[in-house]
């Protein structure tokens, strides 16, 4: 019999479009697993309804792919902010189940965010600006430094005098 090296797809032909699946943490001994869901339930919108329906004990990471495109990422962040924005919109709160999910991705933002703006104001600073401009620079970047430095004391989640930073009513 004659042995292949190509795994057969399991993505019905023709189907091209972005398949999203959750890691879901089940404590203990079970550990994290990727859910088992039916194909018509993959799509951002469904699974969306689902974190926020509690269909998700404890869920770490979210992965979006498209076959066709042979192409995937991590949309955790992007899934943490969409799940923040829709309780906002529906003026509700957030699962306790997401809390941590959501403190996690939007806090991972927020210091890419921080340190990509550091970068270029550094980077401003080797072009040698005017004495104005460097100072403008220099105070700039001792607050992202505190800023960074409050995140890092905090811990996911907490606020820099140790409370839990929920959002309850967003």
């Amino acid at each position: 019999m004659p042995r292949s090296d190509r795994c057969p797809s399991i993505v019905p032909p023709g189907d091209e479009r972005d398949v999203y699946l959750v890691l879901d943490d089940f404590g203990g001994r079970i550990g994290q697993a990727w859910r088992e869901i039916g194909v018509e339930d993959t799509d951002l919108e469904t699974v969306i309804t689902e974190l926020l329906e509690g269909q998700y004990s404890s869920p770490v990471r979210v992965i979006g792919f498209n076959t066709a495109e042979g192409c995937s990422r991590d949309v955790s962040a992007d899934v943490a902010q969409m799940l923040r924005q829709r309780c906002a919109e529906e003026a509700r709160d957030l699962p306790s189940c997401l809390e941590e999910f959501v403190d996690r991705y939007l806090e991972m933002t927020t210091v890419a965010k921080l340190l990509a703006r550091k970068q270029q104001l550094l980077e401003r600073l080797e072009e040698g600006p005017g004495p104005h401009e460097r100072g403008q620079i220099k105070r700039f970047l001792a607050e992202i430094d505190s800023a960074l430095d409050s995140v890092e004391e905090a811990g996911p989640g907490e606020t820099r005098d140790g409370q839990q930073a929920r959002n309850r009513r967003i």
